[in-house]
């Protein structure tokens, strides 16, 4: 259930690191029996410009090389209307080939619509995010059905009527553990991707319990910062090595508990 977000910054490249492209190879070679997804943001590639996308797909075709069975998440949190979201929605697929992507559907349901049209892949909206100003907009409350809500819990609603617990789920931050909960009562069959984990101090076991379904395993822990950022110049890899190993651990020992304790299909 552990992701590791391939969110590089060059100025975090430890002495002898001739480039982002190689670093990420390290980072894969030494988390890569430990993950089930890598999550590459977008925006730490893009603002590299022309060597940023070669270094983007030579990272993805790293990965099936190195972990055929991994999904590669592309977390770029697109959404427009029209012409322009098929646009994004080709670039992303079939241009980069990710196996899933986030989104935003400010622009209404219609804007995420052809992500979905690909069959087999992945579509994360972005509901809940991890930094508290989120709570400007997702926590809003609007009338629907003769009631209050906000606007997160509205997205899992829409999301619940539209999945069928295969490939839409929601983002949600680890840092409010109490909206995992929430939004599961609400969407009990969408994956959930949750992000927050390590450097945003993000909740790990209360994210993990209130977020796993009783129909199966549909939580992604995700962690970027915590894990790939070197605090130490010398052999930073085994701390690399160490961070991960230790989050797959922590992580597989909440399932286990919870999953005998609520009696969840694993």
């Amino acid at each position: 259930m552990l992701c590791v977000g391939l969110d590089p910054d060059p100025r975090w490249l430890p002495d002898g690191i001739k480039d982002v492209f190689s670093f990420n190879q390290m980072i894969i070679d030494v988390t890569s029996e430990f993950v089930c997804a890598y999550k590459p943001n977008l925006a730490f590639y893009e603002v590299l410009g022309e060597s940023g996308y070669r270094i983007l797909k030579d990272t993805i075709d790293y990965i099936r090389y190195k972990a055929p069975n991994v999904v590669i998440i592309g977390d770029a949190k697109r959404g427009d209307i029209g012409v322009s979201t098929e646009k994004y929605a080709e670039a992303i697929f079939e241009k980069y080939e990710f196996d899933a992507v986030t989104v935003n559907m400010y622009g209404g349901f219609e804007s995420i619509e052809p992500f979905l049209k690909y069959s087999g892949k992945g579509v994360f909206i972005w509901t809940k995010s991890s930094n508290p100003g989120g709570n400007d907009i997702q926590n809003a409350q609007i009338k629907h059905n003769g009631k209050y809500i906000t606007i997160c819990e509205y997205i899992a609603s829409l999301v619940n009527e539209k999945t069928d617990g295969q490939n839409l789920g929601l983002v949600i931050g680890a840092t409010f553990p109490k909206d995992i909960l929430q939004l599961r009562n609400i969407c009990p069959k969408a994956p959930f991707l949750i992000p927050g984990v390590g450097q945003q101090k993000g909740e790990l076991v209360s994210s993990i319990r209130n977020g796993l379904s009783s129909i199966g395993m549909r939580v992604l822990i995700s962690s970027s910062r915590y894990i790939i950022k070197p605090s130490v110049q010398y052999n930073f890899l085994s701390e690399v090595y160490q961070k991960s190993k230790k989050l797959y651990e922590d992580i597989s020992k909440v399932v286990s508990e919870t999953s005998e304790e609520f009696d969840i299909k694993t």
